[in-house]
């Protein structure tokens, strides 16, 4: 099972007409082919709290153990400057924890991890939940989000 990333669907995903900043897009190279990626949004949880880079998508090959982390970090260490409080990753797998690596060690639980949706057919259920992890990009709560005030 795979999600929809076609550029059609990521500007619909993207397409808030609110918006006041472009989504932040990081690529993870190897020999020449892109390897991982993340996809982040500035957005603001509520009027009153301050602006976060929301993760809305990242997603590595399997071969690339040191994707998801360095991807993370990153975002993680531009943050400030880019006029971000925090970093938020609201969907995230065992899979994800694992490819995070340190960061998941570090980083800090607000009031649990978010959910993305998925239903199985009964006689395939077994077997796609053994070959499927949801990514940040299965998560709804991105459309939660409040677009970052103009300057």
């Amino acid at each position: 099972m795979l999600a929809d990333r076609s550029a059609e669907t990521l500007r619909w995903r993207l397409g808030e007409p609110d918006g006041t900043l472009p989504p932040i897009l990081l690529a993870y190279r190897r020999d020449g082919a892109v390897t991982g990626w993340l996809l982040a949004q500035m957005a603001k949880m509520s009027r009153l709290e301050p602006p976060v880079l929301d993760i809305i998508d990242l997603v590595t090959l399997k071969d690339e153990p040191d994707a998801a982390g360095v991807l993370t970090g990153a975002l993680i260490a531009n943050a400030r400057r880019l006029g971000a409080a925090k970093v938020r990753l609201q969907v995230v797998s065992p899979d994800m924890l694992e490819a995070l690596g340190p960061l998941a060690r570090r980083a800090r639980r607000e009031g649990g991890w978010g959910h993305g949706h998925a239903r199985f057919a009964p006689e395939h259920a077994a077997r796609m939940r053994a070959g499927w992890s949801p990514t940040p990009f299965d998560g709804d709560y991105s459309f939660c989000l409040r677009p970052v005030p103009a300057a």
